[in-house]
């Protein structure tokens, strides 16, 4: 959706700032009305790899081949393009692209196609539904690879665990919030509470961001003094946030020329007991990784 959107503000010359998406092209069309707070996938494949090998090394293995499955729209496909831009780099070997249509009623197809790849790891990228097919489709034909790395989204919601229960333990994932930030950041605590008493849910990764986004956009316009579109353009690319001015761990919010936030950044966690916990960077972690993930029938 931001995508389109965003090409509509360009040809009219209004601010657009997206929160939530995460694919590197939409900074790379030469845009000048375009800002994209949060990290890319480029930034979520980098954590990716780099804690597998501080988790790997930690553990004493050697993961070697990854697969990559997700939905087959520019957010879903955007992971297996970053993901063959680096995996050379750390020397490793793609051995499967599965796109789908989230549509699909199961996901047992692809699943076989992963299963008959046989990767140490996979990292996923989809949406709630299609994300809690995939795990039960996982269960169902026991595959078990060393990890399930997912890009936030669904993998990140309160939807994921309540449908799954423990079958949705152990999987990992790139989030861009965590509890933990409201002892941390002098906000998120306030926002928390407002969010589960209008929704009566916790505060999570997709909504934070969002309204992280609108922050930036509400920082911009006082700056600006005006609803002038050129005037906010002009005050959001002079965005000077620091990192106690969001709820995120981000360092901040400072966009680079193409309308990319420099300052932004991940966490990965895992479910554990139907929580996620902080377990990269190390120097957050809440608690150790369990990696390999146990096989079905060790659960």
């Amino acid at each position: 959706m931001a995508a389109p959107s965003s090409q509509v503000a360009e040809k009219y010359g209004v601010p657009f700032v997206t929160g939530e998406s995460e694919d590197p092209r939409l900074t790379e069309r030469g845009f000048k009305t375009f800002f994209s707070v949060t990290p890319t996938t480029d930034n979520i494949v980098q954590d990716f790899f780099a804690f597998l090998e501080g988790v790997s090394e930690k553990k004493g293995l050697s993961p070697e081949k990854i697969a990559v499955i997700h939905a087959n729209d520019l957010w879903g496909t955007g992971l297996a393009i970053a993901a063959k831009k680096y995996y050379k780099q750390h020397g490793m070997d793609i051995v499967a692209d599965i796109g789908y249509s989230p549509a699909l009623p199961d996901l047992k197809s692809e699943v076989l196609q992963l299963k008959k790849a046989n990767p140490d790891v996979v990292f996923q990228a989809s949406f709630d539904n299609d994300a809690i097919l995939s795990v039960k489709s996982y269960r169902a034909l026991r595959f078990s690879p060393m990890a399930v790395i997912a890009m936030g989204a669904s993998f990140s919601s309160p939807n994921f665990i309540s449908a799954l229960g423990s079958d949705a333990d152990y999987n990992f994932s790139h989030t861009k919030f965590h509890p933990s930030l409201v002892e941390t950041r002098k906000a998120a605590r306030a926002i928390s509470d407002l969010f589960k008493e209008r929704t009566g849910k916790p505060i999570w990764g997709t909504p934070a961001r969002a309204f992280t986004a609108t922050i930036v956009i509400a920082e911009a316009v006082n700056r600006a003094g005006s609803s002038e579109p050129a005037a906010i353009i002009k005050a959001l690319r002079e965005a000077d946030l620091k990192e106690g001015d969001t709820i995120m761990p981000y360092r901040g919010v400072k966009f680079n020329e193409k309308g990319q936030n420099l300052r932004a950044q991940g966490l990965i966690t895992q479910i554990r007991g139907g929580k996620h916990y902080v377990v990269w960077p190390f120097e957050f972690a809440q608690r150790e990784a369990v990696f390999p993930m146990p096989s079905w029938s060790e659960r």
